[in-house]
């Protein structure tokens, strides 16, 4: 017989246990084991932010919840196939190696991360060509994407319904239930995507959604739905 280190319970196999969960020569239960796992990666990410400043570097936004680690050479996609990384790898890579990191990242909102995308980009893609050498030309896509935000929250209206913040390039679409990725898979879309997707159904989502800006979305998903701002 045996008891987890931390918690005392009795352990059993396949119920409350797996063999391989253990934290030096004890075994500990499925249930302390995931909450050490969350703690270790918090304090991780602490570090990490700590490493860059505490702070985003473009509007200074100080809360942690609202934080993400921004690619200062915009190269996002290549440095996570390059590491096969996660958000979690770039916490760790960032607390391991906080002299390098400091050339590589920069702590930014997640407004700030995501509207890079947006900022300064024309809705008017007829200007520019569709196909560059019979592949999709980027910059007409970039501009279709930012025709059907605008269309979406012309309808909804360009304000987060949770902290009113009002730039359309901070905004996104929530949801109040929790349930984006059923949405996402109903549809079988995400993003512009979705965006076009519920503008041509006349509006009718089968889910209900709001206008939230990605602080207020992504920051909830950090504290089980509810938004940083709330107290």
């Amino acid at each position: 017989m045996a008891f987890c280190r931390m918690c005392n319970a009795e352990l059993k196999r396949d119920l409350n246990w797996s063999q391989s969960n253990y934290l030096g020569p004890h075994y500990v239960c499925n249930k302390c084991m995931s909450a050490w796992g969350a703690n270790h990666r918090l304090l991780i990410r602490q570090r990490a932010i700590a490493v860059l400043g505490g702070k985003c570097a473009i509007c200074g936004e100080p809360k942690p919840d609202f934080l993400t680690f921004g690619h200062l050479k915009h190269d996002g996609v290549r440095w996570r196939l390059a590491h096969n990384a996660s958000a979690q790898t770039a916490s760790t890579w960032i607390a391991k190696h906080p002299a390098r990191a400091k050339g590589v990242f920069q702590l930014e909102c997640f407004n700030c991360n995501y509207s890079k995308e947006y900022r300064n980009t024309n809705a008017d893609y007829h200007a520019v060509p569709r196909y560059i050498d019979g592949k999709v030309n980027p910059e007409y896509q970039k501009r279709l994407n930012v025709y059907w935000r605008n269309i979406f929250f012309d309808h909804y209206g360009a304000k987060c319904s949770c902290c009113g913040d009002a730039d359309i390039t901070h905004l996104t679409v929530g949801h109040p239930n929790s349930d984006g990725l059923a949405h996402r898979r109903l549809e079988k879309a995400g993003g512009a995507r979705l965006y076009r997707k519920i503008s041509r159904n006349g509006y009718r989502a089968q889910f209900e959604i709001e206008v939230q800006c990605w602080n207020c979305n992504c920051g909830s998903l950090r504290t089980n739905g509810t938004c940083p701002h709330k107290p």
